[in-house]
C-alpha cells in the first residue's frame, strides 16, 4: 500500500524499500482454524495497491496476491456560495449555490439540504444548487437556516443562517410582484396601494409613516380574497406590519 517507505530490514519480502512512491506495511497472525484477521494499515487518500500473501510456520511465503483498494479517512468538503451569511429583503430571489467534493477519496454518496430543517419548502420548491427561491412566497421574514450535509465513509455537513428582512422599498416590490403574478387583480387598486407606501417611505416620520402602512393594511385587508389573493394580502400585511414595528 502507498505511504512512507519502511527502513530494508522491516520491508515486505521481496519488496525493496528503493521505490519511486512511498510503502506501507504489516504483518497478523492468523489463528488456528480462523479463514480471516483483521488488518489495519495507515495510508493516504486515494487508489492504493495492496499486495499480501501467507508465511506458514516454516516461512514458506505463497505467491503474492494483488487488489486495489481506494482509502478514504477525509469527510467530503462542502462550499456554500449562496446563501450567504447576511440579510435579505423579502422580496429578493434568492439562487441556492453550492458544492461538495470528496477529493481523492471514495466519492461523495449523498448530499442533503435543507431549510430550517425541512428537504423542501414549504411550497414544496427543491434545495437543490442552483434553484431559484422567491423569498417573497417561499419564506416568512426572520431568521432561517440552511444546511448541506454530505456523506462518503465519514459525514461532514455545512450550515449558513441568514435573515430576511422588510425595506421600505422591498414592500413597493411587493405589490409589484404580486400584480404580476396576477394576484392583485388590476393596476387601479396596486396604484392605490403603492399611493399609500410611497406616502410612508417619502414622510421620514415613523408615526406619520405608520399612519401610512395602517391604511395600506386596510385596505389589504378589504380586498382580501376579492381585489386581492388572501395568501398574497396576509404576506404584504406582515411585511407591513413589520416596517410598523421596525421603523428605521
Amino acid at each position: 500500500m502507498t505511504g512512507h517507505c519502511l527502513p530494508a530490514r522491516r520491508a515486505s519480502p521481496g519488496l525493496p524499500c528503493a521505490l519511486p512512491f512511498p510503502v506501507y506495511w504489516t504483518h497478523v497472525d492468523l489463528p488456528v482454524g480462523s479463514q480471516s484477521v483483521p488488518v489495519f494499515l495507515n495510508g493516504t487518500d486515494g487508489s492504493n495497491l495492496l499486495q499480501f500473501s501467507a508465511q506458514s510456520i516454516a516461512n514458506l511465503l505463497e505467491p503474492r496476491h494483488t487488489e486495489t483498494l481506494v482509502l478514504d479517512n477525509t469527510p467530503p468538503v462542502i462550499t456554500i456560495i449562496q446563501p450567504q451569511a447576511t440579510t435579505f429583503t423579502h422580496s429578493d430571489t434568492l439562487t441556492l449555490n453550492y458544492s461538495e467534493t470528496d477529493g481523492n477519496g471514495s466519492g461523495v454518496g449523498s448530499v442533503t439540504a435543507t431549510m430550517d430543517g425541512a428537504t423542501t419548502l414549504p411550497g414544496g420548491v427543491g434545495l437543490q444548487s442552483g434553484q431559484a427561491i422567491r423569498l417573497l412566497k417561499e419564506l416568512n421574514l426572520g431568521t432561517h437556516t440552511f444546511l448541506v450535509s454530505a456523506t462518503d465513509n465519514v459525514n461532514n455537513s455545512s450550515a449558513v443562517s441568514f435573515n430576511i428582512v422588510v425595506t421600505a422599498a422591498s414592500i413597493i416590490d411587493d405589490v409589484g410582484q404580486f400584480l404580476q403574478d396576477g394576484a392583485i387583480k388590476n393596476s387601479g387598486l396596486a396604484n392605490s396601494l403603492l399611493a399609500k407606501l410611497n406616502a410612508a417611505q417619502g414622510r421620514g416620520d415613523c408615526s406619520k409613516a405608520a399612519h401610512n402602512y395602517e391604511a395600506f393594511i386596510h385596505e389589504l385587508q378589504a380586498q382580501s380574497g376579492k381585489g386581492v389573493d388572501a395568501d398574497a394580502a396576509a404576506i404584504m400585511i406582515a411585511d407591513a406590519e413589520y416596517l410598523i414595528t421596525h421603523c428605521p
